[in-house]
This record gives structure tokens, sequence and C-alpha cells, in this order.
């Protein structure tokens, strides 16, 4: 069996069975996504940190819209958080009152807040969702190799062989805290490094060279097993230079423990504040799935919901304080996200349902601070069964952090992403030196409100467009593209669509316009 052929059959399944003092880690093979990433800006050093929340994330209870409180809170009953407590981002919308460290950095203007980030076709189960967001595909599209695997290996096509070395002496990427995730996964294997808990990690920077213990493995490729080990060796004993004199600099952090979010990222810290190249981190925080238990009866701002935005929010913060205190944060942007959201409604065990669209958070000093869409529309008339739908595709979040961080080409997005999705401003190219663009929600483009609605039969959707390609779709409740309306490019000016909706049942359904950086969805209800 090739080397190559070996690698994509076992390494999505086998951890390329290294053991140090007890300790299983995976060394990663070549990624197209990292490669992608330092070979369009090889004298960047720029470090983009992904904070995974697993569980699906209630974004309904962490943004929070206060300009439709009173049909939030009736659909919400048993779990709504009280206005008064609700910690003001603008008149319209605030975050949960756990959240004080990142309602600090929105206000220090470190914070940006992209609402309703969701697939077309969602998934509600953990694994088919988390599969989707990290490998940038949706429904059930299945890929063996991850976004930021696909990214990396476009720059170093030899990895590993004769890695590391002078110019790349750390790893490409490291992931803490959980087992190896496909996101590193790139067409020949890993572009990383993986450690099982922040534990395992400490145990390789801090302890002396670890013996290494080779499980047996086929002749002809027993070599190359012990070729990676000497190269795990080679990596542990660059970072072990790099990060033992460093210490955290932030005393802002909550207390760690293993596994802690706070742990996680305080390792970050100490390797980026160190020097060490590595470009990408992974890190990962558990506990989410919330369907029962979420607040504490006799006060909603409490329970295990708001110990894990607490977590959260109080980490975060204190990584940003550290990366100041480093003199590194101008370097960082990092990106909060989780495999859905939750249900509109809230459930009878003061819970919530796996969902669809939530917001997530991306931060550092190179964020356009503020909000990026509108807040999901509320009906009190909400089932159940109903959804936040989604108003920007995760992949557009994914296509502007590499295009305005990584500053990859289009073609460069294509390749990794499979596909062309609008760029959002989520990075300020003013503050990074690169040519600025229309706003999120320039004024010459605009997504208007349908008429007739209640729809008993058909409606008119009207909208401008700019002169790019234009995508009108409709939604269900349940947060699934059902129809697509247009898809191709329109001349500039006013346009309207008639809809046909004899076919719908009675419910509420939604709109969504697309076309450049501009993204909206508003709700209609059909009524026969």
């Amino acid at each position: 069996m090739k080397r190559r052929d070996f690698l994509k059959a076992t390494v999505p399944t086998l951890s390329l069975p290294l053991v140090f003092r007890g300790f299983q880690i995976r060394a990663y093979g070549k990624t197209p996504a990292l490669d992608s990433i330092l070979r369009a800006a090889p004298e960047s050093d720029r470090v983009m940190v992904l904070i995974r929340l697993n569980g699906g994330n209630d974004g309904l209870n962490t943004v929070i819209p206060v300009d439709q409180y009173d049909n939030y809170a009736q659909v919400r009953r048993n779990i709504a958080i009280p206005k008064s407590a609700i910690l003001p981002l603008t008149d319209a919308t605030g975050i949960h009152p756990a959240m004080t460290g990142m309602h600090s950095m929105y206000n220090d203007e470190r914070l940006v807040v992209v609402q309703n980030v969701g697939n077309p076709s969602p998934s509600f189960s953990h694994e088919r969702a988390m599969d989707n967001w990290l490998t940038a595909t949706h429904g059930d599209d299945y890929v063996s190799t991850g976004w930021v695997g696909r990214q990396l290996a476009n720059r170093y096509p030899s990895f590993p062989e004769n890695f590391p070395n002078a110019e790349q002496p750390h790893p490409l990427a490291i992931q803490i805290g959980s087992s190896v995730s496909t996101l590193l996964d790139g067409p020949e294997g890993m572009m990383g490094m993986a450690f099982s808990s922040s534990l395992t990690f400490a145990s390789l920077i801090l302890e002396q060279r670890p013996d290494i213990t080779i499980n047996d493995c086929a002749a002809d490729l027993l070599k190359y097993i012990r070729s990676l080990g000497e190269q795990i060796n080679r990596y542990n004993e660059s970072l072990r230079a790099a990060i033992n004199d460093t210490v955290n600099k932030s005393d802002l952090y909550p207390e760690p423990y293993p596994g802690s979010l706070s742990e996680q990222l305080k390792i970050v810290a100490r390797l980026v504040g160190s020097g060490v190249k590595t470009r990408v981190y992974v890190v990962n925080y558990s506990g989410f799935d919330t369907h029962s238990g979420q607040v504490e009866e006799e006060d909603h701002s409490l329970g295990s919901h708001a110990k894990l935005l607490d977590s959260v929010s109080q980490s975060i913060a204190a990584f940003q304080d550290d990366l100041r205190l480093f003199g590194a944060e101008d370097r960082v942007v990092g990106m909060t996200f989780s495999e859905f959201g939750r249900r509109v409604r809230s459930n009878g065990s003061a819970g919530t349902d796996h969902g669809a669209a939530a917001p997530l958070f991306v931060f550092g000093s190179n964020v356009n601070p503020g909000i990026i869409g509108a807040n999901p529309s509320i009906s009190t008339s909400a089932s159940i069964q109903d959804n936040v739908p989604m108003q920007i595709d995760f992949r557009s979040v994914y296509a502007s952090l590499l295009k305005d961080w990584f500053l990859l080409s289009d073609s460069d997005i294509r390749s990794i992403l499979f596909d062309d999705y609008p760029i959002i401003p989520i990075i300020n190219k003013r503050r990074t030196d690169v040519d600025d663009s229309p706003g999120f929600e320039a004024g010459r483009v605009y997504l208007g409100d349908n008429y007739p609605n209640p729809v008993r039969g058909s409606t008119h959707i009207p909208f401008r467009s700019d002169g790019q390609p234009v995508r009108l779709s409709i939604f269900d409740a349940a947060g699934r593209e059902i129809q697509v309306l247009i898809n191709r490019r329109l001349p500039a000016g006013d346009h309207s669509v008639l809809f046909e909706a004899h076919d719908l049942s009675d419910g509420i359904y939604y709109y969504r316009l697309q076309t450049g950086n501009y993204q909206q969805t508003r709700p209609f209800v059909r009524q026969k």
C-alpha cells in the first residue's frame, strides 16, 4: 500500500498510534487549508483561534431581541431573561447578563456579533450538524477534509516531509481539548497537532522528552510512522523552547480546571505571546445541549446556561487582555461557533431543543465592532417545532475570514469552500491596510416587506439590486430552504417577484435575499 493511500484510509479513524507518557497524540499530515493561508501571505503572522461550543448554544438567550421582548417573553415564559437584567448592545439588542466580559469587549470595539448564522439544509443531529460546520458542507454532502485542513495544505504541499524547518519550526495548527476533529483534515492526513486534553499538552511542553511507543504496523509503513514520531518530538522541543520562559500576563482569567476554556485559552495565549508560528488554534468547550434545567426557576438570569456563558465571556475577555499585554492582540482574530442553535419556543422542561440558526461572535482588535444582520423575528404563534431562520450562511463567515484576514484570493477561497459566498464586513480592513468595500447593508440594496401578508394565494416580494448576482429563496419554519425564486444576475434597480404560495400549508415562512455583501431575511404568514 502506498503511504498516501494508507494515510487517506486510516487517519480519519486511527490516531497514528504514537503514545507519549500514556497519552495518545496524532501527528497531522498534509492539508490544503493552512497552506493556502501562508502561501498567499507568507510574510503575515496572523493567527485565527476557533472556539467550538459543543452541544448547540441557545442563541436567543445569548443575544436577545430587546425590540421584540414581549413576544420573546411569551414564547419562552419559563426561561426568558428578565428585561431589566439584559446587558444592552443597542436599543434593539442585548446579551445575556452573565456575559459582562464580552459586553465590555463590545463597548471597547473588540467584538462583532454576527446574527442568525446557519445552514441552508440544517441537520438537528449533533454529529451531522458539526460535521457540516467542520467540512463547510450542508445537508447530506460528505467530504473527508475540513475547511481549515484544505486551506493549510496549499501552502505546504510536501508536509510532513522535512518539517519542522527553519521557516516553519512549529506546528501549522494546534487543537486542544478534544479528540481530533475533521476540521484539520487535509487530502493526505492532518496539518497540525492535537492534544486530547490540556494536561496532555502540559506533559509534552513542561516535562522531559518523552519516550515513544509505536504500535506494530506494516513493514513498508513502519519507517514512515517512526518519522512521524520523530517529527512530533522535534515539534515538542521547539514548542518547549518557545514557551518555557513565557507566563500569562492577564489576571482576569477565571479559575482554570482541567478541560476548562480558561485553561485552554491560557495555553494559546502563551504560545502566541512567545512567538510560536502556529497560525490556527482550535479549542473546545462542552455542555451547551440544554434540553432541561437551562435556568433557575426563581431567577432566569442564573442557571446552567448562565454558567456556561459566564465562562465563555470571562475566558475570552481575559484571553484578549493577555494578548494585549503580550503586545500580540493585533495578530489574532477569534471566533466562536456551535453546531446549531435552539428552537424559538422553550420546552416544558425549562430548556430548549435542537434548532437552526444562531448568532456567533468574532473578536479581536481588527474586527468591525457592532452587529451584522438583524434580530430574528419572534412570533407568538411559533410552535415548538419552529426555528430561527438562517440569515447568513456560515460559509459566508468562513469566506470573509479567509479573504479579509488571511488575504486569500477568490479562486483559493472557492477551492476551499467549494463555491462562492458573499463577503460580510467582519474584519475592519482599514485597520488591516486593505481596501475597504461597501457596507453590509448598503443603501442601494434592500429587501422590502412582501404584500399581501398574510398570504392566501400569492404575494409580491420587492427588493433592490445593485447589479450583482441575486439569490432569493424561501425557508420554512424549521429553517430549511424549500424553494429558490431567483439565482442569477439582475440589472441594478428595483425588482419585484410574484411568489405563488398555493402549495404551502398554513404557518410561518421566511424569504431571504443574498446579493453581494447584503443578506436579509423577512417573515411572512401563509393562511388559507
